[in-house]
């Protein structure tokens, strides 16, 4: 997600190939909207007539991280 404006109820997705797409209030999935400050936000979505539709933000797990240990292994 580039960004969203609930004022103007429109917003701009990027595309993994850089393609920017853009997407109407009413092309996300269960009328949940993202927050103005979106930007960076993962989504998944379709393209339909050059536009961006239902439009779901996607989860990322965080991966852990391991520890490093100091003073050698025991």
């Amino acid at each position: 997600m580039l960004w969203y404006n609930p004022v103007r109820d429109e917003g701009v997705v990027e595309a993994e190939g850089g393609e920017r797409l853009p997407v109407a209030g009413d092309g996300f999935a269960g009328g949940t909207k993202p927050e103005p400050r979106c930007s960076g936000t993962l989504v998944s979505f379709l393209v339909v007539d050059g536009r961006a539709t239902d439009v779901t933000f996607t989860s990322v797990v965080e991966q852990r991280r391991a520890r490093s240990h100091r003073g050698g292994y025991r």
